[in-house]
């Protein structure tokens, strides 16, 4: 009996690869292997490297060679637009001086319907002082307007290095321009108020006074709004920095 089943298990053993390969399993030694599984990734050469470096580099030069260009067109375009203004302020101011030389003889004649002397001389001090108010003030807004365009031209500087340094400033760009528009607009409104001239029109002596303050609160009035568009400037400007200042590293900036 122990013979019977020693001969059996030696034909189990020997019986059953056989059978087992006819039958189509495949043997361990006929598993592919999938290629790159046991082999590392080709690595780039030192040539691919340096190829690629060089490249970098030369797209590097050019954004910072058409940076600059922009940067000195900026500051080229402020510089004539300054000083155009400040022609057509000067143009606007000798304009003025003849319309105000015409207003002064012209008060002259109406005053001669006020009997009382002592008010004919302040009726001229107060038409003198509205002249002199509005010129200062309007000198005054427009020297800020070149302050606050310096400003403007040293976050557009900052801006040029943050995008040298590869910073997103799409947020600054559009912040810029529209600091930009706000100045122009408010030297609009600078240019214009220079060249106003307040006329105190007297009809008669009850109605002086009236007439007086009438006068008064239209210079006031047009001199808000010129101190309005000169804030709204700055705020602008202002805006442009801030944005300027929130993006990431941005004070790490630096052009090469």
């Amino acid at each position: 009996m122990g013979k019977i089943l020693l001969s059996l298990t030696l034909f189990l053993t020997l019986a059953l690869p056989a059978l087992a390969q006819e039958a189509g399993t495949p043997a361990a030694t006929d598993v592919p292997v999938v290629a790159g599984e046991a082999t590392s990734a080709v690595k780039p050469s030192a040539a691919d490297l340096r190829e690629r470096r060089a490249e970098l580099l030369d797209k590097k030069q050019e954004l910072l060679k058409n940076l600059r260009a922009r940067r000195v067109e900026f500051v080229e375009q402020n510089k004539e637009k300054r000083e155009t203004f400040r022609r057509a302020v000067a143009e606007r101011l000798e304009t003025v001086k003849e319309q105000r030389e015409a207003a002064r003889r012209a008060l002259k004649e109406r005053l001669d319907k006020i009997k009382d002397l002592r008010r004919r001389e302040r009726v001229e001090k107060i038409d003198n002082q509205f002249d002199v108010l509005n010129r200062r003030v309007t000198e005054q807004m427009a020297k800020a307007l070149e302050q606050i365009e310096r400003v403007l031209a040293n976050v557009a500087s900052r801006a040029d290095k943050a995008e040298a340094s590869g910073l997103n400033v799409t947020a600054v760009r559009a912040a810029i321009k529209a600091a930009t528009d706000e100045i122009t607009a408010a030297r609009v409104l600078v240019k214009a108020q220079t060249g106003k001239v307040y006329n105190i029109e007297i009809k008669d002596e009850a109605t002086l006074k009236e007439v007086i303050q009438a006068v008064r609160q239209t210079l006031f009035n047009d001199l808000d709004k010129v101190k309005a568009a000169v804030k709204k400037a700055r705020e602008a400007v202002h805006t442009a920095a801030v944005t300027l200042a929130q993006i990431p590293k941005v004070d790490e900036a630096k052009e090469e």
